[in-house]
């Protein structure tokens, strides 16, 4: 996870992150191991994210990495490229 979006999980300024980083090293090193340790059990999955809003999740039963790597690019498109591309995923699954 990103900083900021630690940040929003906490209900946080990101700053604060920052200080804690300087200031509690102890307590920053915690909370940024508690968030890595749940972006590794949550690798299987890819959420799909949009105009601040949740589109769906998709879970990817393979390679981590490659779930990674669609999760990065997909959260580049514009909201409405990333809703066609859940309901195109979901209708191929649904076909099975």
């Amino acid at each position: 996870m990103k900083k900021y979006e630690i940040a929003e999980e906490l209900n946080i300024d990101q700053k604060t992150l920052t200080n804690w980083a300087k200031n509690r090293p102890k307590l920053h090193k915690i909370v940024m191991e508690h968030f890595d340790k749940n972006k590794k059990e949550i690798n299987n999955s890819v959420q799909l994210n949009g105009n601040n809003h949740n589109i769906g999740t998709i879970n990817i039963n393979s390679n981590t990495e490659l779930s990674h790597a669609i999760h990065e690019e997909i959260q580049k498109l514009p909201t409405k490229k990333i809703e066609y591309f859940y309901h195109l995923i979901k209708a191929e699954t649904l076909k099975d």
